[in-house]
C-alpha cells in the first residue's frame, strides 16, 4: 500500500483523479492475478474515489473478473492518457523501457510511483518520480 501513499502524497486527494495502474498480474510475463499487489492497490485507489485505468499485456481479462470497476486499457499510452498519476506494479520489459517522454506527453500530471524499481531515474527528468524500496 506504500505505492498508494506515495501517490497520494504527490497528488493530494485522489477523488475524481485518473490513475494508471501498469501491471496487473503478480509479475510480468504472466496472466496470473492471484496474490497480485495490483488487486489491493486498485481497491484502495477506488475506495479513495479515483478512476483506475489498468494495463497489462496479458492479465487484463483475468484482472477485470477480480476488480470489475477498473477500466482495462488496450495500451500503455491509453492507460496514461489524461492520468494524474501512475503506479508501475509489474516488471514487464515494456514498462522498464518507459522514459519521461511517455509520461510527460500523455499524462495530465506526470507523477509516477515505481513499485518494482524497474524504471531508470536518470530517464525521468520532468516527472515527479517516486520509488519503493
Amino acid at each position: 500500500m506504500r505505492a498508494v501513499d506515495l501517490l497520494q502524497d504527490a497528488v493530494g486527494d485522489l477523488k475524481d483523479h485518473r490513475v494508471a495502474l501498469l501491471g496487473l498480474a503478480f509479475k510480468g510475463e504472466t496472466d496470473d492475478v492471484r496474490e497480485s499487489r495490483a488487486v489491493p492497490i486498485a481497491q484502495a485507489l477506488l475506495a479513495k474515489g479515483a478512476t483506475v485505468v489498468g494495463y497489462d499485456p496479458v492479465a487484463g481479462p483475468a484482472f477485470s473478473r477480480v476488480v470489475p470497476d477498473v477500466f482495462i486499457a488496450n495500451s500503455i499510452q491509453e492507460a496514461l492518457t489524461g492520468a494524474h498519476g501512475a503506479i508501475v506494479q509489474a516488471d514487464w520489459p515494456a514498462f522498464s523501457r518507459l522514459t519521461a517522454k511517455e509520461f510527460t506527453s500523455t499524462m495530465a500530471s506526470p507523477i509516477v510511483v515505481d513499485g518494482r524499481r524497474i524504471l531508470d531515474p536518470k530517464k525521468m527528468t520532468g516527472v515527479r518520480f517516486r520509488r519503493i524500496g
